[in-house]
């Protein structure tokens, strides 16, 4: 025969009697319990909230134009009126009594053609020929007379001033220190008016350089220079003449 299991009591798998397992059942209720108690402590019941009011339609209307009360005018006395009457009987006659202005007569200019400058041109023309003709004539009637006067291409030579001649000694101008520094170099053009005894009457800045200090310093300089006059034939004559002042770094 086989061997059949011996059967458990009932009271014993669903652990009464049993004191371990009451109190894992009480443990668990417990801690049931302090979750329970947590979570509505935490999340506390919360008010539905109030449903969104829709915006109320905003009615605009136009208004029309404004309407005006005519205002009523209060009668005249016949004093006024008569006043009034009066006043526009006078005005009426002045301005019937006052002369009334010419009005200008606008003038229409003559328009002048370039036809007219052409003739008026060639009219001088014609006028200032005819003495040509007449110093002809006058030259073949009398050839002896054009021999013994002196031509015309002997009028005395001009020569004009001169400043590089050795002997003047005429000293260099000084190159400013600051404008070595700053490599400010140029070519300075003075005006000069030479009397006829050589010395420089009035120096005047021609053209510039692009620094005041390089201009300066060549003023300085010429206005101390000796020249050599112009001269018209043999006689000394004062004259102008144009003086070039360079200044470079490189020598």
């Amino acid at each position: 025969m086989e061997n059949s299991p011996t059967p458990v009591p009932w009271d014993f798998i669903e652990g009464k009697g049993n004191p371990k397992v009451d109190l894992t059942w009480a443990v668990l209720g417990l801690v049931m319990f302090a979750h329970l108690t947590t979570f509505a402590a935490l999340h506390p019941g919360q008010e539905p909230l109030p449903e969104a009011s829709l915006p109320q339609p905003i009615m605009v209307s136009l208004l029309g134009e404004p309407q005006v009360i005519p205002q009523k005018s209060e009668p005249l006395p016949p004093e006024q009126k008569r006043q009034k009457s009066v006043n526009a009987k006078n005005i009426a006659k002045k301005l019937t009594q006052q002369p009334q202005k010419a009005m200008p007569i606008a003038h229409k200019r003559p328009a002048f053609k370039p036809v007219v400058a052409q003739e008026q041109s060639s009219k001088t023309e014609s006028l200032v020929t005819p003495p040509k003709t007449e110093a002809s004539q006058v030259s073949a009637v009398t050839p002896n007379a054009a021999k013994t006067s002196k031509p015309s291409d002997e009028t005395p030579i001009y020569r004009a001033p001169n400043f590089n001649a050795a002997y003047l000694h005429n000293p260099n101008p000084n190159y400013p220190a600051i404008s070595r520094r700053l490599g400010e170099q140029g070519k300075v053009l003075l005006q000069v008016q030479v009397t006829a005894d050589g010395t420089a009457s009035l120096v005047v800045l021609h053209v510039s350089s692009g620094s005041e200090r390089l201009d300066q310093a060549a003023l300085e300089a010429v206005k101390k220079w000796r020249f050599i006059p112009a001269k018209r034939g043999e006689q000394a004559v004062s004259a102008s003449v144009i003086v070039p002042v360079r200044f470079s770094i490189e020598g």
